[in-house]
């Protein structure tokens, strides 16, 4: 990857810069509802604007804000005997990830990104359709590996949401335990690109203004969450994931 300048908000226009904001709180509000989704939508809208290399760092900051939100709104529900385990193996794991994601090209960037976003469907649906169960040394392995995962492409969800699942994790507890798991991550994978000059002034400014939208969005989707079922908006939202990332191949594939 290149520098972390490569692009800039003044080049920007004040209804590109709103649009983007409207999206982040639709995103927001969406990944309030599921766990899993919003940074994948969001980075099918920035991409036109703001360049493949841009999507992880600014997504990075975007969803520490909005997991940061989800630990705040539903606190009460973390189940901290589950996140410890995962923890453990996270951070070394999701450096790793990252640093494997900087070495990657813009092309493979997006051939990755949407290769993941659609295979995310019918892995979230046949890893729900298993009922996995497992215990703390189980949730262990699955913090290293969704840790790597993690720190190279976005979705993550996609892995540890069945295993929290598996884990007994339902409703406003599974959103709160994913959320801190989902802060750790972003953290780290922020550092690494801040490290490695893949992480910028802009890229920060642009992901804090996703980010403070982000609050809103996470609750009013709690007020949602807690009077309806997601089950149509999980199906509109996979064919969102499909749509896009059949976008990213051709982002891959056209250079």
């Amino acid at each position: 990857m290149t520098g972390s300048e490569a692009f800039s908000i003044a080049d920007l226009s004040v209804l590109t810069l709103a649009g983007m904001a409207g999206a982040a709180f639709l995103c927001s509000f969406l990944v309030g509802l599921s766990a899993v989704g919003s940074g994948l939508l969001l980075s099918v809208i920035i991409v036109p604007f703001l360049g493949i290399e841009a999507v992880v760092p600014i997504i990075s900051v975007f969803a520490l804000y909005s997991n940061v939100a989800r630990s705040v709104i539903y606190r009460q529900s973390i189940d901290w005997r589950k996140v410890w385990p995962v923890m453990i193996p996270l951070v070394p794991a999701v450096a790793l990830g990252a640093k494997i994601y900087l070495s990657l090209e813009p092309a493979y960037i997006a051939a990755l990104l949407g290769t993941v976003i659609i295979i995310s469907v019918p892995i979230r649906r046949k890893m729900a359709e298993m009922k996995i169960e497992v215990g703390n040394k189980g949730m262990f392995c699955v913090g290293a590996g969704f840790g790597v995962y993690s720190g190279a492409a976005l979705g993550g969800g996609i892995i540890l949401i069945p295993f929290l699942l598996g884990a007994g994790l339902f409703g406003p507890a599974l959103l709160a335990t994913d959320a801190v798991v989902s802060v750790v991550v972003n953290v780290t994978r922020m550092s690494m690109f801040g490290w490695h000059d893949a992480l910028g002034l802009q890229h920060l400014m642009v992901g804090t203004l996703f980010g403070l939208v982000s609050f809103p969005g996470i609750w009013a989707s709690r007020w949602i969450l807690l009077r309806t079922p997601i089950r149509i908006h999980t199906i509109a939202m996979e064919i969102i994931l499909v749509v896009a990332g059949f976008y990213f191949l051709w982002k891959a594939y056209s250079g």
